[in-house]
């Protein structure tokens, strides 16, 4: 599902990199930055989600994930990865997200 939602990635070497969600899915997603992120790097992950139920609101999804390609568009990176573990609720959340956009 093609989303618009800020995210922070937790870099190897502790630093933080505000990235943008492209896409998502139940068993991966889409992440769009400046920053290089190695290839095959497992990396903590943080999804703003807005709320389904109440405009303006988010929920934090908060897992790890695997990149496994890369693509350079203009000065543009994006990340295509899957995820390796996605904490609390937050796998039924997205799931939700999709139901909801194939309605």
């Amino acid at each position: 599902m093609s989303v618009k939602w800020l995210a922070r990635v937790l870099l190897a070497d502790s630093t933080v990199v505000q990235m943008l969600t492209k896409d998502v899915s139940e068993s991966g997603l889409g992440l769009i930055g400046e920053r290089a992120i190695p290839a095959h790097s497992t990396l903590r992950v943080a999804l703003a989600v807005p709320d389904l139920d109440a405009p303006g609101r988010f929920s934090t999804v908060t897992g790890t994930f695997k990149t496994a390609h890369v693509t350079v568009s203009g000065l543009d990176l994006i990340y295509g990865g899957v995820w390796s573990s996605i904490d609390g609720s937050g796998r039924e959340l997205i799931s939700k997200w999709i139901r909801k956009s194939r309605r």
